[in-house]
């Protein structure tokens, strides 16, 4: 591999998706168990990748995506409830990850090739706590969290249309007016 042997987190969720189709279960398991639950900081978040083994790879900041991919992809699983620890501390990072006007904190975008709030980045963010709030629903431990998700919500979707729209076209970013092929 030419001593190239980095994981990203949503690069982790489009192979993921691949191996459930072809029926490898266990082996998506074992990377949500082993891999996710090792690398989560402790605020919740993941970092933007990290070496195959687990190990912190260097990275150049946080990519808000990489921690809502860790989330959607829970959620494909068959019994994504069984990783409510991982979902619940990611959930509360993306909630601490958004500033006032229910965006995405500054971060580096899809390409790691600028820093600002992302259309892609608070989108990523959005999709995270939908499915998120289906996975915690059925525990009375998680009311609260999921009351919060049930605010959130539609305060991130007026976000989207206040900050990201503009002549009826998606914006790359908050401050940035180039289309995007993440748009």
């Amino acid at each position: 591999c030419g001593r190239y042997g980095y994981c990203w987190p949503r690069d982790a969720l489009f192979i993921n998706s691949a191996l459930l189709e072809l029926g490898m279960t266990e082996l998506v398991d074992k990377f949500y168990k082993k891999w996710a639950e090792k690398t989560q900081l402790t605020n919740g978040l993941f970092e933007q990748r990290y070496y195959s083994n687990g190990e912190l790879a260097p990275s150049w900041g946080i990519q808000i995506d990489e921690t809502a991919s860790i989330i959607i992809g829970i959620s494909k699983l068959k019994n994504p409830k069984k990783y409510k620890d991982v979902v619940m501390k990611a959930t509360f990072g993306l909630i601490s990850f958004l500033n006032d006007e229910f965006i995405s904190k500054e971060c580096f975008d899809l390409w790691e090739e600028r820093k600002g709030s992302h259309l892609y980045s608070t989108a990523s963010i959005y999709e995270a706590l939908k499915v998120s709030k289906k996975i915690l629903e059925a525990d009375e431990a998680c009311e609260f969290l999921i009351s919060e998700i049930d605010l959130i919500l539609p305060e991130i979707k007026e976000g989207i249309k206040n900050n990201f729209i503009e002549n009826g076209k998606f914006k790359r970013g908050k401050d940035n007016y180039n289309a995007d092929i993440s748009n």
